[in-house]
């Protein structure tokens, strides 16, 4: 039906939510053309305001700024109207990752941010010197005798007594 996933994680790898813009929770099927059924803004926080009530049914929803699509097709549901779903944003790295529409219990829309698994920079402290204690020197005895011994054994056990 609406399966644009690999242009999701395409667009989606590259978008970041500016606070200072407006965006549409647009939605379309086979039925009816794209039709702008949510705002989201920040005021404070990030809101969702419902727009326009559709019939009952299976739609694609996709996220636009200024009629332009930033996400085609992030989700495919069955939207209930008024719209009370919660949009789920997950961040990584400060730009978003993956959006999701979630069905709640809620009868108003919310925004909720989710923080994914965010990567840190590899961290760049100096390299402490490692030195090793000093080692008290070894006598000659303490060194080699290993090639000592054995000479004397094998003298001990060839004499005569």
């Amino acid at each position: 039906m609406f399966l644009k996933f690999p242009i999701l994680l395409a667009t989606a790898a590259a978008l970041t939510l500016d606070e200072t813009a407006t965006y549409q929770l647009v939605a379309e099927n086979e039925h009816m053309s794209p039709t702008e059924i949510a705002e989201l803004f920040y005021a404070g926080r990030w809101k969702l305001a419902p727009k326009q009530a559709l019939v009952d049914d299976e739609y694609c929803v996709s996220l636009a700024s200024d009629g332009q699509p930033l996400v085609p097709c992030f989700n495919t549901k069955k939207l209930s109207f008024p719209l009370g779903d919660t949009l789920a944003i997950e961040l990584a790295n400060g730009s978003v990752a993956a959006l999701s529409l979630l069905e709640t219990a809620s009868e108003t829309p919310a925004v909720r941010l989710v923080a994914a698994h965010t990567i840190l920079p590899p961290r760049e402290d100096i390299p402490h010197p490692h030195v090793a204690a000093p080692v008290a020197e070894k006598s000659f005895i303490q060194k080699y005798w290993m090639y000592i011994v054995p000479p004397l054994i094998i003298l001990m056990v060839m004499s005569p007594q």
